[in-house]
């Protein structure tokens, strides 16, 4: 026999969104690499999204290359890593990254970093964002109207285009609201 807990809370319900994913290889142009959609009047306050994508990624080109990330929520972006050098080497990078969202009346706020630590890619430094000292509000998306669709990216930007062994392609993705 079992006894109910009274007052015990019922896990969060999770809604499994329909990411898109993309590669960014030997490229300059700043893509999309992760979408999400997330439709009209579906984010209610308090309410997060979790985005997860399985990388791999390479620079093999001869010499190092910058590469800059950012999640954006509609127009408006924040950079989770700028211009973080990679160095030119023949090991492939493997890595979860991810950020979660999370609604607090009409503003977003972004904590990044919702997989696995350590280094962001083989070669490079540790992924630090806007964690750094007095960044903290850079890490807010305001005024979100949340009556029309919104569209949640993670982009990524070579600083210069290497060649075919440039890489920073999402495998796949997951995107939950809870």
């Amino acid at each position: 026999m079992f006894q109910q807990i009274a007052n015990f809370p019922s896990p969060p319900i999770l809604t499994s969104l329909s990411p898109t994913v993309a590669n960014c290889a030997n490229t300059t142009t700043e893509t999309a690499v992760i979408t999400v959609i997330v439709p009209p009047n579906t984010w209610d306050n308090g309410k997060s999204i979790a985005v997860n994508g399985y990388f791999e990624s390479k620079n093999n080109s001869g010499g190092d290359i910058g590469i800059t990330l950012k999640a954006k929520l509609n127009s408006s972006s924040v950079t989770l890593a700028n211009a973080v050098t990679v160095d030119d080497d023949a090991t492939m990078g493997k890595s979860f990254r991810g950020f979660t969202l999370r609604r607090i009346n009409n503003d977003v706020v972004i904590a990044f970093g919702s997989s696995t630590g350590g280094d962001f890619m083989p070669n490079t430094t540790a992924m630090s964002g806007g964690y750094s000292t007095n960044q903290f509000s850079t890490n807010i998306y305001t005024s979100v109207d949340f009556t029309t669709t919104i569209t949640v990216t993670l982009t990524a930007q070579w600083a210069s285009a290497g060649d075919a062994t440039t890489f920073f392609n999402c495998i796949f993705a997951d995107a939950f609201k809870y």
